[in-house]
């Protein structure tokens, strides 16, 4: 927040991450679809009922390392994990982030 975030939100890998806002420092994960997988909190992952083992591990790679998986988000589609805009100049195509996410995120 104090480097200008309003609202927590990363969208990798068939995964969208965002802060529960009436939970301070806990981060809900769902699937691109909108199904709910479980909750990041105390440093740790709570899969739901929902989430496969195979998810569970794929989400606990995506939050070990999350400026590789943004990365990744954005050469696979072209839009900025973060704010989900189109990446158009070639420096932010190239590191899969807008410009403005990468500051505010420390990417």
């Amino acid at each position: 927040r104090a480097s200008g975030l309003k609202f927590v939100c990363l969208r990798l890998q068939g995964l969208v991450i965002n802060e529960a806002r009436k939970h301070p420092g806990t981060l809900y994960v769902k699937s691109s679809k909108g199904t709910y997988l479980g909750k990041i909190v105390n440093g740790g992952f709570v899969a739901a009922r929902e989430c496969t083992p195979d998810l569970t591990a794929k989400i606990l790679l995506v939050v070990s390392d999350p400026a590789t998986a943004a990365k990744t988000y954005g050469l696979e589609t072209g839009q900025c994990a973060c704010c989900g805009r189109e990446l158009t100049n070639k420096a932010s195509i190239a590191l899969g982030i807008g410009p403005i996410c990468a500051e505010r995120f420390g990417f």
